[in-house]
């Protein structure tokens, strides 16, 4: 069975583990075996034949848009997701867009298959059981990371903003593969990692394998494009990925992070790692960062009706910042101590000490 599913806090990512090597190679630190085991879970959601039929269409180098039209139209509640994605302020259009037709024409064959993977996967796996692992929780994550991908490609021209699209929806798709596979043992690993960002690490201390390796195999094996396998697997450590996928893997990792900002109790080294990245990777100023983290809260609102997940009304950028300042202060009412202990924490990588979740930083040390 085919497997489908404000200031400068001067921080400094510490990304341990190997370098990255081609996704199709033979890692010796990589346990293969239950990279097998994983990837051919049967308990994996399978992706829906006329989803299938329409990326073969779409893939065809004579490809016909009335066929792919027919095709998907045969799906009534997939061609409802594609127009309600279209029209959604995601894509920004002007006039309302009505038939599958209008929308193919608008999208191209490339964004559209893109599409119809993300439609399809994301909320098959939102609804596949796991044991106690919150897989919406983790589709949510994923969204927000997809969306913020296309936001900074869109912003910096330098990747193709859908195929990033499509690489942030996946790029963690190995969490819920290996939480499908093992169960209670991957719950364990798990409550290793106080964050998402320290998940991989943990990852290959206790199982020699990490999510991001399975997220890059699974793209392989569905015959996804091939350039988004090499920028998953580095997604953790993109400075230590080839110079040809390095951009792709970065903007994946600053992605990611920008998730962590809505779904992770203390965002507070998720924010600052950010400001570095944009800073001097991306060459973009903490009043970029804040606009991206601004707009993706915004159009991740109206894309999450059309994935089946639910997003927050009040998640906002500027609600969070509130939040979070309220709750530091509340346990640091000095607000110079407070900074100090923020910025030595996000140096050293590690926890603020007794500060509250949501530490903020930046601009919300005011």
């Amino acid at each position: 069975m085919s497997c489908f599913f404000a200031h400068d806090l001067n921080c400094v990512r510490d990304c341990a583990g190997p370098a990255c090597i081609a996704v199709d190679g033979k890692d010796s630190s990589v346990n293969e075996s239950l990279l097998e085991r994983v990837c051919g879970c049967p308990a994996l959601p399978a992706l829906p034949m006329v989803a299938a039929e329409v990326l073969r269409l779409a893939s065809a180098p004579d490809a016909h848009l009335s066929r792919i039209a027919s095709t998907l139209n045969q799906d009534a509640t997939l061609a409802a997701r594609v127009l309600k994605t279209v029209n959604s302020s995601a894509f920004g259009q002007r006039r309302r867009i009505t038939s599958i037709p209008q929308a193919i024409g608008i999208l191209g064959q490339r964004q559209l298959k893109n599409l119809v993977v993300g439609l399809t996967l994301i909320p098959a796996l939102g609804k596949s059981k796991t044991g106690t692992f919150d897989q919406l929780a983790h589709c949510r994550r994923s969204l927000y990371s997809a969306n913020a991908a296309k936001i900074f490609s869109t912003r910096i021209k330098t990747s193709d903003p859908d195929e990033l699209f499509l690489g942030g929806l996946l790029m963690d798709l190995g969490v819920i593969a290996l939480a499908t596979a093992l169960g209670d043992e991957y719950s364990r690993v798990l409550l290793k990692a106080p964050k998402h960002a320290d998940l991989e690490s943990v990852e290959r201390q206790m199982l020699s394998l990490t999510h991001s390796r399975i997220s890059a195999a699974l793209v392989e094996r569905w015959n996804l494009p091939s350039e988004l396998a090499e920028p998953i697997r580095c997604h953790h450590t993109p400075q230590k990925s080839s110079h040809s996928v390095r951009s792709g893997a970065m903007l994946l990792y600053v992605s990611g992070l920008c998730a962590d900002v809505y779904v992770e109790e203390d965002p507070l080294w998720a924010i600052a790692e950010i400001e570095r990245v944009c800073r001097e990777e991306l060459q973009l100023t903490n009043c970029d960062a804040n606009e991206v983290l601004s707009e993706l809260a915004e159009s991740t609102r109206s894309l999450g009706e059309s994935f089946q997940i639910q997003i927050d009304p009040m998640a906002t950028f500027a609600e969070s910042g509130r939040r979070r300042t309220r709750k530091f202060l509340q346990i640091n009412p000095d607000p110079r101590e407070a900074r100090h202990r923020a910025e030595t924490a996000i140096t050293e990588h590690r926890p603020i000490g007794n500060a509250s979740p949501g530490s903020p930083t930046g601009q919300w040390f005011h």
